[in-house]
């Protein structure tokens, strides 16, 4: 029997059900996967508790920061001794390897400590260190702690960027956790700093070039360090034998023009959706949050008109890069988006992560607007395109969701870049936010469940 289970969840009540799998079956069983494929164990050598070889991508410490975001948000809504004794155990693993000015990153902490913020296009330094302040601020009045240490994270990487960012990082997810710290806190450089970052975006010359720049020292950095895995550019696991005509071609211009990374252009020109469908929605997330949550008179200026970005490149999206189930991306190894209506079935990509993520932007435009269409399209993409990421048994889940297969990808018990287990944890563990929406003295009712 996995450790979690309290009791036979009631099958009849659709998400009470899945939060129940999700707080006594998935989270621990994707713990258990956390230790078994050594992702725990990074940190246990950094904080010098262990000894041993680095295992894994240089992004995986994220995937365990967003199981502690999940866990907290669980724990909001019911008590599991399990999960609360994980995640306390979590917290004094990061106090014990995150260093005294509060970075906390394995892959540089192990393989290069005087090499920071060197390649942010490659290394996802700042993606993993985002989705730590989020599991920091979802741990505040459940592991205050956590916040403690998130909080101390941020503040080096505001002093280190401020408000005129010096780079941006390759994975957009620095922004929206900044500003969601900035929400919870009220301290005025979070907001700066995800806006300088937002700001930054597209406008350094020969974005090609430079990620080739950071490519190659990645590459140096893992000759230096053999026990390391590759550089994390590995599509093995989710494509196919045969893929769509000239898609390497397409892929290859795709990084060399930027668009890849949405750094072919600055954001608030960046109308039309290109590139990487989970690092689009990420930043168009921000970038609705930006305007969304500014207090002071000043933060509104300088974020004005960002609402309007998001919500017109979303529409786009939704008028023909978008499959009937809501997945979005459906290129693969580009992992993103294609032309206007180039939607075929047998090659559709639609990472499980890219619908949570629209998922994410739907509702930071339904507090923006108060759209009955981003409601519509947030239940929508819930029900169709991000359950589909996770089996019955919740042990099980999808990368790559094509709407047509002759026996391709299909879920598997985990992934080498396991990203979305965890990412539909901290989804289902937050329904409740999508469902009942308070402005004021206004109460909104979006999603009609149980």
């Amino acid at each position: 029997m996995t450790p979690g289970i309290t009791m036979e969840p009631d099958q009849t009540d659709f998400w009470g059900y899945r939060q129940a799998l999700n707080a006594d079956v998935a989270l621990p069983y994707q713990w258990e996967m956390y230790e078994r494929v050594g992702t725990i164990e990074n940190f246990r050598i950094v904080a010098g508790l262990s000894s041993g070889e680095r295992h894994g991508f240089f992004y995986t410490d994220s995937d365990l920061h967003k199981w502690a975001d999940a866990a907290s948000r669980t724990l909001r809504n019911v008590d599991r001794p399990y999960l609360r004794d994980r995640l306390y155990e979590y917290v004094r693993l990061m106090e014990a390897a995150q260093d005294d000015d509060g970075y906390l990153y394995t892959w540089n902490q192990i393989a290069g400590p005087d090499h920071r913020w060197e390649n942010l296009l490659v290394e996802h330094e700042l993606y993993c260190h985002g989705h730590f302040i989020e599991a920091g601020v979802e741990a505040a009045g459940i592991a205050p702690r956590l916040l403690e240490l998130a909080t101390r994270s941020a503040d080096l990487i505001c002093q280190k960027f401020g408000e005129g960012a010096d780079g941006t990082p390759g994975h957009q997810e620095i922004e929206i956790a900044l500003l969601r710290l900035y929400e919870l806190t009220g301290r005025d450089e979070y907001h700066q700093t995800a806006l300088a970052f937002l700001d930054a975006r597209g406008r350094a010359p020969l974005p090609g070039l430079r990620l080739l720049r950071d490519q190659r020292r990645h590459r140096a950095k893992i000759a230096r360090h053999s026990s390391l895995q590759s550089d994390g550019y590995d599509f093995t696991e989710t494509t196919k034998e045969k893929e769509m005509p000239l898609i390497k071609l397409r892929q290859l211009h795709s990084f060399l023009t930027g668009q890849y990374m949405q750094q072919h252009r600055p954001v608030r020109k960046q109308r039309t959706p290109v590139g990487h469908a989970v690092r689009w929605s990420y930043m168009m997330t921000a970038a609705a949050m930006a305007e969304n949550v500014a207090a002071s008179t000043i933060a509104h200026e300088r974020a004005d008109g960002l609402l309007d970005v998001a919500r017109g490149s979303i529409r786009r999206v939704v008028e023909g890069r978008m499959s009937v189930t809501g997945g979005i991306g459906a290129l693969p190894l580009i992992e993103g988006f294609g032309r206007r209506f180039e939607l075929r079935d047998e090659f559709a990509y639609n990472e499980t992560c890219a619908a949570i993520g629209s998922i994410f932007l739907s509702h930071e435009l339904c507090i923006a607007r108060d759209d009955p269409l981003f409601a519509d399209l947030l239940e929508w993409q819930l029900y169709n395109a991000s359950l589909v990421g996770v089996g019955a048994d919740a042990r099980s889940y999808a990368y790559r969701n094509p709407l047509l297969s002759h026996g391709g990808p299909a879920r598997r018990s985990w992934f080498g870049t396991a990203c979305c287990p965890s990412n539909v944890s901290r989804l289902w563990a937050s329904v409740s936010r999508y469902a009942v929406q308070a402005t004021g003295r206004r109460v909104t009712v979006n999603q009609y469940v149980t």
